[in-house]
């Protein structure tokens, strides 16, 4: 997939996901259970964390230089979610969409600007972040059409 694409892509799962929890009643974004153990701003965190993680990843790609190679493993990703998680918990809920709209940014500048030699990776990793934001706003989703129906 080529940058612009990936763009596209970004813009539109972003701006879904940025929706969703705009429309979150303020009594509901601390209720576990989006996942087990998870609020909204749990989850919302946790997105903001790793889209912040792949502007990193993204920005340290320089011309001529190889793609920054990742952990592919479970273990590295529950670690690091593990590490993330209780500082989520001290932030405030507009200072974790302002995370989120941060990180958005910088991985979409890192990405436009990427050199052609990394365009490729650099668009791969912010796919996965593409394919994260519709996983969590589809449970946000269906965590809120629960929550109406009962």
């Amino acid at each position: 997939m080529d940058k612009d694409a990936a763009l596209q892509e970004e813009l539109e799962a972003g701006t879904s996901l940025t929706q969703t929890i705009q429309g979150m009643p303020p009594d509901r974004r601390s209720v576990e259970g989006v996942v087990p153990g998870w609020s909204v701003h749990d989850t919302l965190w946790h997105v903001a964390y790793w889209v912040n993680h792949a502007a990193d990843i993204i920005e340290a790609a320089r011309p001529g230089e190889p793609f920054p190679e990742e952990q592919e493993e479970g273990e590295y990703y529950d670690a690091k979610n593990a590490e993330a998680f209780p500082h989520g918990r001290t932030l405030g809920w507009d200072d974790v969409v302002a995370h989120f709209a941060q990180g958005r940014q910088r991985a979409r500048q890192a990405l436009a600007g990427c050199d052609e030699e990394n365009t490729d990776a650099a668009a791969e990793r912010a796919m996965e972040e593409v394919e994260h934001y519709r996983e969590h706003d589809a449970q946000i989703r269906a965590f809120l059409a629960s929550r109406e129906t009962t």
